[in-house]
């Protein structure tokens, strides 16, 4: 798997808020229920994003968390940058020490275009993005299969970084 359990739900719950749009603060449980995750869990992750400014998290009775910046200004690569980092997608597929350009692993050649490819998919895919091609459906971990489709190089209404 090439992103964390973690940063999977981020992204879950990043573009669930970008489908909400400027509902305001959206409590962590209700985000949690909402999406059939653990709300304990999900509170480390949005702390994690806070950290990073991808969201802003409030206390209180009218807390919660929100998107920290525009839906279209916020990149997947942002995401996972917050939550796993990029340095997972630099190493060598299998974990052997020492794979690389001059002694590179069976997979080495193959695992180097598909990590370009997501790379890219990750630096061009914005969460309002994703949230146009979501629509106002129920999200669900599920969900992120159809929505995680890498899209064209150029798709209309796209961000490119």
């Amino acid at each position: 798997m090439m992103l964390s359990r973690a940063c999977q739900y981020g992204i879950l719950l990043t573009i669930h808020l970008a489908v909400r749009g400027e509902e305001g603060y959206l409590p962590v449980h209700t985000a949690a229920a909402d999406l059939g995750l653990s709300a304990h869990f999900l509170a480390k992750i949005v702390q994690q994003m806070s950290h990073a400014g991808l969201v802003k998290s409030y206390r209180g009775p009218h807390g919660g968390v929100a998107l920290g910046s525009e839906p279209d200004s916020i990149r997947l690569r942002d995401v996972v940058q917050a939550i796993d980092g990029m340095e997972g997608l630099e190493c060598c597929a299998l974990g052997l020490p020492g794979c690389g350009e001059e002694k590179p692993c069976p997979v080495h050649d193959s695992w180097s275009v598909i990590r370009i490819d997501f790379v890219q998919m990750l630096e061009r895919t914005t969460l309002g993005y994703l949230a146009r091609r979501l629509g106002h459906e129920p999200l669900r971990l599920s969900s992120l299969e159809s929505v995680l489709e890498p899209p064209a190089p150029n798709p209309p209404n796209h961000r490119l970084a």
